[in-house]
């Protein structure tokens, strides 16, 4: 997830590092909850078998991680960037 962001993601991505995050946590999550859970048999967004706590504790755990992702990112290739 972190390779295809930074090569093919990112650069297509609007707004700043934040909101690049946000974007690509909610294009994932909902390819996830709506095509990927559903095929698998586990329901529209994993409600087949868990609880919507559940399913909002996964909603918030998978939106940190990509807008950490992004942020991080960010915050890399600027260092990377005025190294040079």
């Amino acid at each position: 997830m972190a390779v295809f962001y930074a090569y093919v993601v990112e650069p297509l991505l609007p707004g700043t590092a934040l909101v690049k995050g946000l974007l690509y946590a909610l294009l994932i999550w909902l390819a996830n909850a709506f095509i990927v859970l559903p095929w698998i048999g586990e329901g529209i967004a994993g409600s087949a078998n868990i609880s919507l706590g559940g399913m909002i504790y996964f909603a918030v755990a998978h939106t940190v991680f990509f807008v950490l992702l992004a942020l991080l990112y960010a915050r890399f290739t600027r260092a990377r960037a005025s190294a040079y």
